[in-house]
């Protein structure tokens, strides 16, 4: 397989489930209230973790819709970071808005405690940069999972301790959806229109090293 063609493999989906996460996101002052599973096949960061479980999400649905769409990213990053190292990294800073430094400093705590970060907090960029440290897939695959698990049961119970809470969220959220909505969806768009121009730049940089890749094969 050439080069450009395993960049796309990677790029294309991990663009559609950004795409979907910012959707679940826009959506979430109804889909909280009236489809919860719905909202976490979407997307499944923690905030929505916690607004399904005031919204009524059944336990099943809940642990398996989540354990799914928190890992299916997981692999992506990992195989992007582990393949295209720095150039990679720049790419996730420059499309999250990474000026604040927080990938800088994630990745110096991973330096020191990369098993630790995958436990405790498996995500896109710790995925990332388990793939740019060569971290071994098993043991990866392994923390990941594990942590995945761990999440959702700390998420669940904290859900369930703060339900009265919660409920009186998700219930305003709805009294309020379609102008919340609105505004998320404002803010979705220049968010993604901000990160879209800043990562040209480097997606074309990765598409460069693919090209460079592909060349030194065939010669």
């Amino acid at each position: 397989m050439s080069r450009r063609r395993r960049l796309a493999l990677l790029l294309v989906p991990i663009g559609a489930f950004l795409v979907l996460a910012n959707t679940g996101s826009v959506l979430a002052p109804s889909w909280a209230h009236h489809h919860p599973a719905l909202l976490l096949s979407f997307d499944s960061r923690n905030r929505h973790l916690l607004l399904t479980v005031g919204g009524g999400i059944a336990p099943a649905a809940f642990f398996l819709i989540g354990f799914v769409r928190l890992l299916i990213t997981d692999p992506l990053f990992y195989l992007l970071g582990r393949w295209y190292g720095d150039t990679a990294i720049r790419w996730f800073e420059r499309t999250t808005g990474g000026a604040n430094g927080t990938a800088a400093f994630i990745s110096r705590v991973f330096a020191k405690a990369g098993d630790v970060l995958v436990l405790i907090m498996p995500n896109n960029i710790v995925s990332l940069l388990a793939g740019h440290t060569r971290m071994d897939w098993r043991r990866f695959a392994v923390l990941d999972i594990v942590g995945t698990i761990g999440r959702l049961i700390v998420m669940w119970f904290l859900g369930r301790a703060f339900r009265k809470p919660l409920e009186t969220v998700v219930d305003w959220l709805q009294r309020f959806q379609w102008p919340l909505i609105g505004a998320f969806a404002v803010i979705a768009i220049l968010n993604g229109l901000r990160s879209a121009r800043a990562a040209v730049p480097v997606v074309e940089e990765l598409e460069l090293l693919a090209v460079e890749e592909d060349d030194q094969a065939e010669a």
